[in-house]
């Protein structure tokens, strides 16, 4: 069973094990998605900090990471298209580690994320990805987001912007 479990100061090495793997993934398939250095262990420890790092867990081993992030994201507001104008969460920094990939975590973490948004009162998870991920937006959408527009980061490009509201 795949759990969600908050990251402790401590433990972002092994956070960033699970980044560095699908950052190698991702080069594998001529992904130039976070081949630039990011994410690194700074924005692991931010995350921390910020109580917003997760790790994806299997019989409460993880398997991955992720960020959940209850205070926005500042480069959504370039977008009018949300459905959601209310409160949301944004979904940074998935990783499906090497022993998890192609098992369906990625799908049982969006719906775990969706949960934690509701047991906040959130109903909106917004996310995003490059265009040329066809493995993270075949997860976006098959979790049941929309497409949004894209939204442009001054450190990494254009990037497809997906919502779903529950």
């Amino acid at each position: 069973m795949i759990k969600l479990r908050k990251v402790t100061s401590g433990e972002e090495k092994t956070a960033l094990c699970f980044i560095e793997e699908a950052k190698k993934h991702l080069r594998y398939q001529g992904i130039d998605q976070w081949q630039d250095g990011y994410p690194d262990i700074e924005s692991i420890r931010n995350d921390v900090a910020a109580d917003r790092g997760y790790f994806i867990t299997r019989a409460d081993i993880p398997v991955g990471y992720l960020c959940l992030d209850f205070q926005g994201e500042s480069a959504y507001n370039q977008l009018n298209s949300w459905e959601c104008i209310g409160n949301y969460a944004a979904l940074h920094r998935m990783a499906i580690g090497d022993s998890a990939r192609g098992m369906g975590a990625g799908l049982e973490a969006f719906l775990l994320c969706e949960k934690l948004c509701l047991e906040r009162g959130v109903h909106s998870i917004r996310v995003d990805t490059k265009d040329t991920n066809p493995k993270m937006r075949h997860v976006i959408v098959k979790s049941g987001y929309e497409y949004r527009g894209d939204v442009y980061y001054s450190s990494c490009g254009d990037r497809m912007a997906f919502e779903k509201v529950f």
